[in-house]
């Protein structure tokens, strides 16, 4: 089925099981490593939203497993956008996408019409 999205369903679970396989620690550590800015301002998020939950929750252990879910989350969604980007530009797709830009505007107009 062709799609013009470059992230599909298999770059999403890619990124899981990469991130299974590899555990937390170890897949942010690879993501500081080829996108240190974006993965400064992630981690920047992550703490803010961990002193967040610390303020809402009421034990550390749900604090802690929040703060897990989201940092695997952007994770996932990173990798899978690497992924799904690095497939696209080395024209390693399934399918490919269609053509999604607008005609020109003299083909808008009817035929027959001047």
């Amino acid at each position: 089925m062709p799609t013009d999205q470059v992230v599909g369903a298999r770059d999403v679970l890619r990124a899981i099981q990469q991130l299974r396989r590899q555990g937390l620690v170890r897949a942010i550590s690879e993501l500081e490593a080829v996108e240190p800015d974006l993965c400064e301002h992630l981690l920047e998020e992550i703490t803010a939203l961990h002193a967040e939950f610390s303020r809402i929750s009421s034990t550390h252990k749900q604090v802690r497993k929040l703060d897990r879910r989201v940092q695997s989350l952007c994770v996932v969604l990173v990798q899978a956008l690497r992924s799904g980007y690095q497939q696209l530009i080395s024209g390693d797709t399934e399918s490919e996408p269609p053509d999604v830009d607008p005609p020109p505007p003299d083909e808008l107009q009817p035929k027959g019409d001047a």
